[in-house]
């Protein structure tokens, strides 16, 4: 994963403030926006914005408005980059849409390593309003509300995993604006039905959950005892990348259709569900496979996971809770609540696959500033600690 840490930057400006869905009236965008100074762009993978605005030489003015017309989910994302043309200090103002500053600026000069503003280096910020300010040296540097886990960050982790455990990655259907939906499957080596579903991103913005699902799903396929016996027992896949038009459009929530993903199990009307629909149906109806556990990855503003209640769990030897619980032992560090929901009407994934397959069908919630080497091991932690459960429990009917 990125590791989020210093670079040469040292104060960006940014002023946060609620506005109308449209841009204001008199407000015109230059293009290219730039000035003796600096340029800014956003001809890169997983960039966002509405326009750019030179209002002096040191000062660009950027509007943030969602792919959608409201309502939508309050996730203004924002990615740009500035291009220096020598030192200088250049100060950056953003826009919102109606809608409160939620993602705390991330710098990077190589969308490899990150790093993200403390406190002492903004100056001003409120619940709408934020000022920052960047000093430029030679090197462009990529601004973000979050780290930015794109396309080409998938393909090379996954074929790595694929790689090193001969898992293969196949194409399981193509988002609407014709870009690959892969999925990781790793066969049980013995004979087994028992399967485990993973998904994720399917909300753009959603790093953190992103970064989760990552070192969950890395854990599970290392070379160790405990991953080596899950591994012979039971089948696992994968679909960690299922909007992959609007991360790389930068969306705040949906798809290229205007279509909350995770709004759309039952429908299926978008093609990015129908693939894992055709999928499911594969699995179980064609290939006999049995689900036992399914887990999509998100993020909010905590650490927290949407669960069944305790009347509704599936299973007789209580896995959620007796899963949360063991991994909240060995994570005295990390916070995290187990909100119980009932089945609704809502077409979300967790409740889609309780209905249909009464199995514990979990959202595991990141908070978006959680501190990244602690996502790290705590994925590790509950991968170890859902494997250790399933292997115990596995001959249950």
């Amino acid at each position: 994963m990125h590791n989020i840490k210093p670079i040469s930057a040292l104060l960006l400006i940014i002023l946060v403030c609620a506005c109308a869905h449209q841009a204001p009236k008199g407000l015109s965008y230059s293009s290219p926006c730039e000035t003796s100074l600096a340029s800014l762009d956003t001809k890169f993978s997983g960039a966002g914005m509405h326009g750019c605005k030179v209002l002096d030489e040191q000062t660009f003015l950027i509007y943030i408005t969602p792919e959608d017309e409201p309502p939508i989910n309050p996730s203004p994302w924002y990615a740009f980059r500035l291009n220096p043309k020598q030192a200088a200090t250049i100060n950056v103002r953003l826009k919102y849409a109606g809608y409160d500053h939620r993602y705390q600026p991330k710098l990077s000069e190589d969308l490899q390593s990150w790093r993200r503003l403390t406190p002492e280096e903004i100056v001003r910020q409120k619940k709408t309003n934020a000022e920052i300010k960047l000093q430029l040296t030679d090197k462009p540097v990529f601004v973000s509300g979050q780290e930015l886990l794109t396309t080409e960050n998938y393909d090379t982790w996954m074929d790595k995993i694929s790689s090193a455990t001969r898992a293969p990655v196949s194409i399981i259907g193509k988002s609407l604006k014709g870009r690959d939906i892969k999925m990781l499957y790793s066969p049980a080596s013995e004979k087994t039905n028992n399967t485990i579903v993973l998904v994720g991103r399917q909300h753009p913005p959603e790093v953190t959950g992103a970064l989760a699902m990552r070192s969950f799903v890395t854990t599970l396929m290392l070379n160790e005892e405990i991953a080596n016996q899950f591994r012979e027992k039971f089948n696992i896949v994968a679909v960690p990348f299922m909007n992959p038009d609007g991360v790389e459009l930068g969306h705040w929530r949906h798809n290229t259709g205007g279509m909350d993903l995770n709004r759309d199990w039952g429908p299926f009307s978008q093609p990015e569900t129908q693939a894992i629909k055709n999928l499911l149906d594969e699995l179980v109806d064609n290939q006999g496979q049995k689900l036992v556990l399914f887990l999509d990855f998100h993020s909010t503003n905590r650490n927290v996971f949407y669960t069944q209640t305790k009347e509704d769990e599936s299973t007789s030897y209580d896995f959620t809770g007796n899963w949360l619980k063991n991994a909240r032992a060995r994570l005295p560090e990390y916070e995290f609540e187990r909100a119980e929901r009932h089945n609704s009407d809502l077409a979300t994934s967790k409740n889609y696959m309780y209905a249909r397959f009464n199995i514990p069908a979990i959202t595991y919630e990141l908070g978006d500033e959680t501190d990244r080497k602690l996502i790290q091991t705590s994925g590790k932690v509950f991968a170890e600690e859902m494997m250790k459960l399933l292997l115990e429990h596995e001959t249950e009917k």
